[in-house]
């Protein structure tokens, strides 16, 4: 083979290998361009949670409202009265028994702790909750890309933000059952013993 017939077979095969490395960089980013733009992420089982949550915080609302709210705060009044009430009636005298029945009522009212701020405070979180959750559930089915604060939103970040809401939501669930429980004892420990002070108190008047 003559030199020029080397030289052309060695061209022909550089080219033809150009060629090829061209058209494998081609196929590599309509690939690429193929994965960035496939379909939107599948939320059909996050949206069905968000609901099964909405469910759980609308049953503990209507525990939470259930709650003898104004029962407690009558009996908690009533305790401020009724130590009024003593200081005034007994001119600051009072013997120990009698003391120690005092203080065993006026205790009870502990059980149920800030209870006015508190349950105020839930009716915010309620509140607060629900609509967080109800935006999520939007956002998801309107296949939203990206978040009030341009964060995109990626498995990840739904994968995130649902345990968060998840987490909230059992807080707050947990909390109106405690406070349920804590409602229960306060009357009953607070009848008992108003019923325990009732002679004393009658013996002032």
């Amino acid at each position: 083979m003559t030199i020029e017939c080397v030289k052309f077979v060695t061209s022909f095969k550089s080219i033809y290998m150009i060629q090829n490395m061209k058209l494998s960089v081609l196929v590599f980013l309509a690939s690429l361009v193929f994965m960035s733009c496939g379909s939107p992420l599948e939320t059909a089982d996050d949206v069905k949670s968000i609901d099964a949550l909405l469910t759980e915080v609308s049953k503990a609302k209507l525990e939470f409202d259930n709650l003898p709210h104004i029962e407690i705060t009558e009996r908690l009044e009533e305790i401020k009265k009724t130590i009024t009430f003593v200081e005034e009636a007994s001119g600051g005298e009072i013997n120990r028994e009698n003391g120690l029945l005092l203080d065993n009522y006026r205790s009870t009212k502990s059980i149920v702790k800030r209870f006015g701020s508190r349950t105020s405070q839930m009716r915010v979180e309620f509140d607060r909750t629900k609509s967080q959750l109800e935006n999520f559930k939007e956002a998801l089915q309107d296949k939203a890309t990206h978040d009030k604060n341009s964060t995109a939103i990626t498995k990840e970040y739904i994968s995130e933000n649902m345990n968060k809401e998840k987490e909230a939501a059992s807080t707050l669930i947990n909390s109106v059952e405690e406070l349920k429980n804590r409602s229960i004892r306060f009357i009953e420990k607070n009848q008992e013993k108003s019923d325990a002070l009732a002679p004393y108190l009658n013996s002032l008047k």
